[in-house]
């Protein structure tokens, strides 16, 4: 596991709040030269703890409409299984992030579309994987929230009041 200083710390949470800051901007809210961040950003690159910069977008403006999470149960998880659903839905752009969880699903899937007939021949291509033995959809109603990584934790959780 790469070391990850207090100062490295200070600039991931400046770099979550706003990836488009200057090296200068994020060395003042750090006590830090530009050319330190710099480095420590570089650095930081190479050990993988960056993994990119992405703008946030808006989903409703772009007229991803309807967002549904599926949980997702496989026949079988040998004989490369789980390698081959994940190699499906990788190619699928609808669905945007997944994650291999535990207990009686195997996955967690978030679909973005346009509108529900859309979401619909999505869901059926789902069903329709050979590997797949199960889904169920749970839609979004609302906005979802996103916050920043708790990088400045105290390890309570954020729960002491």
């Amino acid at each position: 596991m790469p070391k990850v200083t207090k100062t490295d710390l200070k600039i991931l949470k400046e770099l979550q709040e706003d990836a488009w800051r200057s090296n200068d901007v994020v060395g003042a809210g750090v006590a830090k030269s530009a050319s330190v961040v710099s480095r420590r950003v570089g650095e930081l690159v190479r050990l993988k703890v960056i993994t990119g910069a992405h703008a946030a977008i808006d989903p409703q403006k772009v007229g991803l409409t309807v967002t549904v999470f599926k949980l997702v149960t496989l026949r079988s998880h040998g004989d490369g299984m789980t390698h081959a659903f994940e190699s499906l839905i990788e190619h699928v752009p609808n669905i945007v992030e997944w994650s291999r969880i535990s207990g009686s699903w195997d996955y967690l899937v978030k679909f973005m579309t346009r509108n529900a007939a859309e979401h619909d021949a999505l869901h059926a291509k789902l069903l329709a994987m050979p590997m797949v033995s199960r889904v169920r959809g749970m839609p979004v109603i609302g906005k979802t929230h996103v916050k920043p990584l708790p990088l400045d934790h105290e390890g309570d959780g954020g729960l002491k009041r």
